[in-house]
């Protein structure tokens, strides 16, 4: 599953809704982040100044989320991604990921 694949999966699952994820960081450090999909406003004030990156995130792997938290875009490790919790739901991210593969597999089966 490419990382494009996997932050729609993410996305569908998630929706507009506040998730959590816990993933390895660079430094080797466990985190875990409650974050959500692309707001424009949080409380009533804009998640952007204009600007835009120079690079796509996706191609390094990585996912960008607007951090509850810490009020600012943070980015996600997909390759280090190791549990996701939507609603009650918890999902491994090995899981999560293989599922989708599992059907695109049978899809071409039948």
């Amino acid at each position: 599953m490419t990382i494009s694949q996997k932050i729609a999966k993410l996305k569908q699952l998630a929706g507009s809704k506040f998730f959590s994820v816990v993933f390895r960081k660079k430094d080797n450090s466990l985190r875990t982040m409650l974050c959500q999909f692309g707001p424009k406003e949080w409380k009533g004030d804009p998640t952007t100044k204009g600007g835009t990156l120079k690079y796509d995130p996706a191609s390094k792997g990585l996912m960008v989320v607007w951090s509850v938290n810490d009020k600012a875009w943070r980015m996600v490790n997909l390759d280090t991604l190791s549990v996701v919790k939507i609603g009650n739901k918890n999902y491994t991210a090995k899981k999560l990921f293989a599922s989708a593969k599992k059907k695109a597999v049978k899809k071409q089966l039948v």
